[in-house]
């Protein structure tokens, strides 16, 4: 009879076989096949549930999307049709999947993912194997991502994109369904979703008729936990090759393998992380170590001994020996509040501060006055930093001291008796009012004399009853020690370690002696 020209929903008969004619896509009346299309490369949307929508999730509408193209359409209406979620899975049931589904199907599904991750460790290559392995898995597939939470910010960001038919040096626009991604995130449920063109909240979106996605799986990523990982979702623009309900089993199986392979690459990546700032603090704690003596000074008719240890790997504590060029020696010692890296860049600062100050002010506490001003207008912030300086003139047998909110040291006599100096004429503690000025306190020292300048990690150590050392102890202990200052200050840090027993020291510990022996 020639051509014919077909209307829309004419049916031809072919023996038994009957095709009907549409000049849109048609609802698909069979609900174990997937229905109506959605659009790519821009925005992906399911448009209805069986019943109401879920409540939105606290990671929405902050969903970040990174560096990664995507275009995502608001959705603005709670209209729906019925005709959208064609399956659902929840996720958290052991016994989600589907009796029919071949145990092959899912076995070789596994392992096809499995010999894929086997060649990555790194969290971004892992991620694109995923998606690439899921792409040969499911060859309607035309694109698809991964969205990972940041736990931080709990936020979903786009970690990882694919598009089977992207041209080589182009940079597609996958498309983002807010309204799939949601449920998913919400009920911890695998999504088989088709017919959002039929939704009636993109009615007349020409985003919709541009990308003419299909149908799309979002299912989501749990951890052992069964916390939220993240989302995997591919759509498809296929007419003929839609995703089934049985894809939908598969995605789900594969998914919690996934999973664990997710969670096991950002622990790798944690490790590595671990790895390279275990060997920076070990390089800072050389370098912190190198800026502090690394012996005793050499003076005539005089011992000297230090001992010096962080909380953690780098400290706020600081000592020094700074001969000066009249033949006296200027001994620092410092304590920067807190601990770790920040405490520590502080104290290098004090370190070459209080040098500088030294050498070029003509007594100590002009010096100790520099010292402090330059702390306070060096926009450090209001950090605690204490110090004291001890002038020793070895021509005289004389010290000085001068001391900026530090604990006054502490004159052990040669007849075991011991004082505290100059605690009356401490002034404040360093930066905080830039023209504070010192004092400075003078005494003689006597054959067989000794000085100790210590930090608070001596006298603020805890036993198991939370009781301080205390200052009284270190009192008591110095009137009973031997004379030797090298024995003295390593008794002093025994005893210390003796009390606080198993606990771990949560402050520096710093400790300085002098004695005359001549």
């Amino acid at each position: 009879h020639g051509r014919i020209k077909l209307n829309n929903a004419d049916q031809i008969k072919l023996c038994d076989i009957t095709l009907r004619f549409y000049l849109k896509a048609s609802p698909l009346e069979d609900s174990t096949f997937l229905g109506e299309p959605l659009e790519s490369g821009e925005e992906l949307s399911v448009s209805s549930f069986s019943e109401p929508p879920p409540e939105p999730s606290s990671l929405f509408p902050e969903i970040e999307l990174g560096s990664r193209k995507t275009r995502h359409i608001p959705e603005s209406d709670n209209s729906f049709d019925g005709s959208s979620v064609i399956s659902s899975i929840n996720v958290d049931s052991s016994n989600h999947l589907r009796i029919n589904l071949k145990p092959e199907a899912k076995l070789q599904a596994i392992l096809s993912l499995s010999r894929s991750l086997n060649k990555v460790l790194k969290r971004e290559d892992v991620l694109q194997a995923i998606l690439d392995s899921l792409f040969t898995i499911f060859p309607p597939a035309d694109e698809g991502f991964i969205l990972l939470k940041d736990f931080a910010k709990n936020k979903l960001f786009v970690q990882a994109t694919k598009q089977r038919h992207q041209k080589k040096g182009e940079e597609g626009a996958v498309g983002i369904s807010m309204t799939v991604i949601q449920q998913a995130v919400d009920q911890h449920d695998a999504i088989l979703s088709a017919d959002a063109t039929g939704d009636k909240r993109f009615q007349g979106s020409e985003s919709l008729t541009d990308l003419q996605i299909r149908s799309v799986m979002c299912v989501p990523l749990i951890d052992k936990s069964n916390e939220l990982l993240g989302v995997i979702q591919l759509n498809t623009k296929s007419i003929q090759l839609e995703f089934t309900s049985e894809d939908l089993d598969i995605l789900t199986a594969v998914a919690s393998q996934a999973s664990l392979a997710i969670d096991n690459a950002s622990i790798h990546e944690e490790l590595l992380q671990q790895r390279d700032i275990q060997r920076d603090m070990e390089f800072a704690t050389q370098v912190q170590l190198g800026f502090l003596p690394s012996q005793p000074p050499e003076v005539s008719g005089y011992e000297f001994h230090d001992y010096y240890e962080a909380a953690l790997r780098v400290g706020g504590d600081y000592f020094d020996y700074i001969p000066l060029p009249d033949g006296r020696l200027a001994i620092t010692l410092g304590d920067v509040a807190g601990k770790g890296v920040p405490a520590a860049l502080l104290m290098v600062r004090l370190f070459s501060s209080a040098r500088y100050q030294l050498l070029t002010q003509p007594t100590p506490s002009a010096a100790l006055a520099g010292l402090n001003a330059e702390i306070a207008t060096s926009g450090l912030g209001h950090r605690f930093i204490t110090c004291v300086f001890v002038i020793l003139d070895p021509t005289t047998n004389k010290v000085t001291i001068v001391n900026a909110g530090h604990m006054a040291p502490l004159l052990r006599r040669n007849d075991q008796t011991v004082e505290i100096i100059a605690q009356d004429q401490s002034g404040l503690p360093l930066g905080i009012l830039p023209d504070e000025q010192f004092q400075e306190t003078t005494l003689s020292l006597n054959l067989g004399d000794t000085i100790v300048v210590y930090t608070d990690g001596i006298t603020e150590t805890m036993n198991a009853a939370n009781e301080i050392y205390g200052r009284q102890r270190l009192i008591d202990y110095l009137k009973e020690t031997p004379l030797p200052v090298e024995e003295l200050v390593n008794g002093i840090v025994t005893a210390v370690e003796d009390y606080s027993v198993d606990r771990i020291h949560r402050d520096d510990i710093c400790v300085v002696g002098l004695r005359r022996v001549k």
